[in-house]
């Protein structure tokens, strides 16, 4: 991710966020 990358947020932050995003995306789906 960009934000990782630039270091703007700690990594386990950045996975955090990207894990959150991808539940919300698998409830949609369903």
């Amino acid at each position: 991710d960009m934000a990782a990358a630039n270091h703007v947020f700690h990594k386990n932050c950045a996975a955090r966020k990207k894990s959150r995003l991808a539940r919300k995306v698998n409830a949609l789906a369903k």
